[in-house]
């Protein structure tokens, strides 16, 4: 459960970082024309576009960590089928699913394995 907190702590962090870099781009860019400083409006262009862009994908890869968590939640928990754990996480069966397969191949959940319609403890 710790290394699932800890993948989602990273990517808001990245998240805000791209916030951060999308305002202070936007900020900087405006400063920079007025005083007509291109070689820093150079510089200032990628930064912008890079936080604006990187915002949506990030964010959305915190979102993916998060329900992943809750995944993994709901198995600390106790839950064993899919129905149990979708329910918990308030996600649909074949994403619970897949998830639980990412947070068993990331070593988030250890001596457990897949079956057909839940989790087998190995």
């Amino acid at each position: 459960m710790e290394l699932a907190r800890q993948s989602v702590k990273k990517r808001l962090v990245i998240s805000l970082i791209c916030v951060a870099l999308a305002l202070l781009g936007t900020v900087g860019l405006a400063l920079t024309a007025l005083k007509s400083l291109f070689v820093i409006m150079g510089i200032l262009i990628p930064v912008t576009a890079f936080g604006y862009y990187g915002m949506v994908f990030f964010f959305a890869a915190y979102g993916r960590a998060r329900a992943i968590a809750r995944c993994v939640a709901a198995v600390n928990a106790g839950m064993l089928t899919l129905d149990e754990i979708s329910v918990s996480a308030r996600l649909k069966t074949g994403i619970v699913y897949r998830y639980l397969a990412v947070a068993i191949s990331r070593r988030y959940l250890t001596d457990v394995a897949l079956d057909n319609d839940g989790i087998v403890h190995i």
